[in-house]
């Protein structure tokens, strides 16, 4: 196989990957017309190592939004937990004593995973 096959075939390769990349975290359209135009299309040794690097640079992009979503969707858990929590005492009349430990335990897990998305973000 030849150098300059080689290349093609890894430059079709990180098209593919940066149209799929683009599509999947709402890149916008432009910004994909630029990637295609100014490294892309130019196929050439040179260009390649900058086509590659926006290609990792969006993997890692999808990579630490995946990880943030978890984070919100723990903490939304929590927010949950609290409501129902909330609501028991309300209706069912639980001891306030009991309540209170929960809740602080409820709190506490909030507090964190607040801070988790926060440090993530």
């Amino acid at each position: 196989m030849s150098d300059e096959t080689a290349i093609a075939q890894q430059y079709v390769i990180a098209d593919q990957t940066i149209t799929k990349l683009c599509k999947e975290l709402h890149i916008p359209f432009l910004e994909l017309k630029l990637y295609r135009k100014f490294f892309v299309e130019m196929k050439d040794k040179e260009h390649l190592n900058a086509t590659l690097l926006i290609m990792n640079t969006l993997i890692e992009h999808k990579k630490n939004t995946l990880k943030v979503l978890e984070a919100i969707a723990e903490r939304e858990k929590v927010l949950k937990e609290i409501k129902e929590l909330a609501y028991t005492y309300s209706v069912k009349g639980v001891s306030s004593v009991d309540v209170q430990a929960q809740a602080f335990q409820l709190l506490y897990a909030l507090r964190q995973t607040t801070l988790k998305v926060v440090e993530l973000i």
